[in-house]
Formats: structure tokens, sequence, C-alpha cells
């Protein structure tokens, strides 16, 4: 299967990329290997109810089916057996979305771009997120993702924080990653912003939008609005503050009319931005001249409006979010890389519950109530520190999360026990 790309550009430099990356890259498609089938449901479940416009709003809608799940629990077994189904639920969904998006991630499939023989031309991405603000990758492992989708170019670019830039930076030369590196972060203020060339991080908690740009003017650095259609700010007022740009596309989502004409009047950068925190699909692509090798000339080519976005107009969204549009922009997706391997994974999941049914814990020891009650704190804390990272960047590991989970979920349910399962004894006494 094949796409046509489009491009958008601001310059004649910047036309003459975007047409030749869109004449000449293909978009090649890459099924789920066989292997990846038991997680296939899992995939379905979070690609389906998992459709919102921050995972913020994910977490919540899993939160509640949580609550609903204990309540039901609480009435068939007790209080126990309902604290233990919140807390199992909770985590196991909460918890399951950085799984999911981990593995998913890591799995080698999904869409990539292939680049002609000698291209003329560099596709970058110049928006990612790393573990340290809510991706699932490590740096190194985040530069090998985009090297292995078709881009030569990297903006590492975490929230408010400037540290896994300069590290993917040592990384990608310490490890021979043919990835040019260009560290900056995100600016997650009342408008998100793109900032490159930082010698010194600026938090949003700590200076407001207008300073914030003046302070990065003053670093020398390059400043591009982020997804401005999410912001409170206006594209012209942005401009007049020293943006030298705009993410045209943020993954499928294309930035409105009125912006790209103010960008061409003022001839600045376009960029198509991943966004990259997750996934296998990249959507869309920073078009660069071939001579943008280093950080500094990735930086010239922006200043100057010497880049282009390259996007499928197949994928294009409207800057106002739809469930039922991105609905069905993921389902035929689903279908076509791994529909065929849901049925095995259903069944392997319904021959995993009645084994595990079939070994259910007997009756907990009395005393053990108070590991409940700390896995209900940990829990609440898991909860604190996803909403606190929006506020100050801060997001625990992916191995303290996926730790807390192995260990609370199971404890949860050998201290619900037989309250909620009636037990080996009550089921082996005659009615």
């Amino acid at each position: 299967m094949s796409e046509s790309l489009a491009w958008l550009a601001t310059t004649a430099e910047g036309e003459a990329l975007g047409r030749a990356a869109a004449q000449s890259v293909q978009v090649v498609h890459e099924s789920r290997p066989w292997w990846a089938f038991p997680a296939e449901p899992m995939h379905w479940f979070y690609s389906v109810l998992g459709i919102a416009p921050h995972a913020f709003y994910s977490a919540a809608l899993f939160l509640f089916l949580a609550l609903l799940g204990g309540l039901w629990a609480g009435r068939k077994g007790g209080m126990r057996a309902g604290l233990a189904w919140t807390i199992t639920l909770s985590m196991t969904l909460v918890g399951g979305i950085q799984a999911h998006a981990w593995l998913y991630t890591r799995i080698p499939y999904g869409i990539r771009f292939q680049l002609p023989d000698r291209p003329q031309f560099r596709l970058a991405n110049l928006h990612c997120h790393t573990q340290a603000s809510g991706g699932v990758l490590m740096p190194a492992d985040a530069l090998r993702w985009h090297l292995s989708k078709g881009f030569s170019v990297v903006g590492v670019t975490d929230s408010n924080k400037t540290y896994p830039g300069l590290r993917a930076l040592s990384e990608s030369d310490e490890q021979d990653i043919p990835v040019v590196v260009v560290p900056g972060e995100e600016y997650r203020g009342t408008t998100h912003l793109l900032m490159f060339g930082l010698k010194d991080p600026i938090r949003a908690d700590q200076v407001e939008i207008s300073k914030a740009m003046e302070q990065a003017r003053q670093q020398g650095a390059v400043v591009i609005a982020a997804h401005t259609w999410t912001g409170k700010q206006s594209p012209q007022q942005l401009v007049e503050w020293g943006a030298a740009g705009f993410e045209a596309c943020n993954g499928p989502t294309t930035v409105d009319e009125a912006t790209l004409k103010l960008a061409q009047e003022r001839h600045l950068a376009l960029l198509g931005s991943l966004d990259f925190r997750q996934g296998n699909a990249p959507k869309t692509a920073t078009v660069l001249p071939l001579e943008a090798d280093t950080p500094e000339k990735v930086l010239d080519a922006l200043r100057n409006g010497h880049c282009a976005t390259l996007y499928s107009p197949e994928w294009r969204e409207d800057t106002k979010f739809s469930y039922w549009v991105r609905f069905q922009h993921n389902c035929p997706d689903l279908l076509r890389r791994g529909g065929i391997w849901m049925i095995p994974g259903l069944l392997s999941w319904y021959a995993l519950a009645r084994l595990a049914r079939r070994h259910a814990p007997c009756q907990p020891r009395k005393g053990l109530e108070i590991i409940l009650m700390l896995a209900l704190i940990g829990g609440a804390l898991g909860i604190w520190a996803v909403w606190w990272k929006y506020k100050v960047g801060w997001f625990p590991s992916i191995e303290l999360a996926l730790s807390l989970w192995v260990i609370a979920c199971p404890l949860c349910w050998y201290l619900s026990g037989c309250e909620w399962l009636r037990g080996r004894e009550r089921r082996q006494q005659p009615v």
C-alpha cells in the first residue's frame, strides 16, 4: 500500500525540498509479527478506549472503570474484595498504558519512511520526548527508533528540561548512532514552545511565556511554536515575541489556514513533528537540506525557513479533536497490521483466565490488610505523579512503574483471596 505525500513550505528553498521529498520518499507499512499475538487484545483495548486529546483523559476513564469494577466486586465479596479489585484494575489499566506503550514501540512494525538511495535532503523529527517527560524510551533508544523509521535528524525536547537532549547528544557519539541530535526543550506554558540551542533550561513554572521567549533569544536559541491550536496566545503574538516558525503538523493534526498564511507571509519555518513519546506510526516529518549535518546547521536552516513539512493528506486531521475521526483513522490500522491475531490473542487470554481461577489463593492471613493500605497509598502516589508531571516535568521511570504494578496487583489478589472467589473450601462444599 502506498500513500501520496504532500508538503508545506514558505520559501523557494523549502518548496524545492518538500517537492523532492514528496516525489521520492516511499511510505512502507509493516505488519506486527505473529509472535506478538498474545498482546493483541490489549492493543485493541488501548487503541480504542485510549483515544483522547491527552493521556490524562484516558487515565481518568480507566480509573472510572476501575471504580465501577471495585463497587461491583465489593457488593459480591465484601470491602476487601472491592478495594483489591479497585486497586488491581486501576494499576492494571493505568500502568497498562505504559506497558502497552513500551511494548508496541519496541515491536518492529508500523510505518516507516524509505528514502531514495542518494537523497538530496534529510528527514527530521524535531519534537521528541524520552522517559524524562512521559516518553517510554531512553535517549539512545529513541534515536535508534527514529533511525529505523527513516529519520536522520532528531530534536530531543523533553518538557521544561534540557539534560535529556544533552545526554542524547553524548550517547549518539559514544554509541556511534548516525543521527544528528539537536538538543532542546519543550517549554510547556500557556502555549507550548520548542526551544533549540539553549545554554540553560527555561522552566514554564518559573518564567512566563513572553519573558521565556526573550530569555531564549538572549541565549541565541531558535524558538518554534508547538501545536499552536492548543495554546492561549495567538500566532501573531508569538511571532511578535520572536517565534521563528510553527509546527504545521503535530502527528496527524494540521495547523489552520490563517497560521499557514502568516508563516508564508513572514517566510517562517514550518515543521512536521511527531511529538514522539510512543508508537510505531510516524505521520509526518520535517524536510531539511542534506547539508544540515550538525545541530548548528539545522538551526540555521530553521532560521532561514529552509525546510518543509512532509505529510500525507490521507492522514490529515482537523485541529479540533474528534473521537470519531480519530477512531476512523485507528480502526483500519488495527485491522491491517494485526487484526488477524485478535482471535488467537483472545483465546490465549481465556486460557490464562481459566488457569488463574483454578489456582486461586486461599483466605488471606489476618494482619495483611495493612499491606493492602500501603498498596493503595502507592497507587495514589503513582496517580499523583502522573498529574504532577504536567506541572514540573517529573515522571517515574517505566521500570519503577512496572515494578510496583507486578508486585501490587498479585498482592491485592492474594488479599482479596477467597472473599471474591468464595474460596476453594467453600466451592468444594456440597450444595
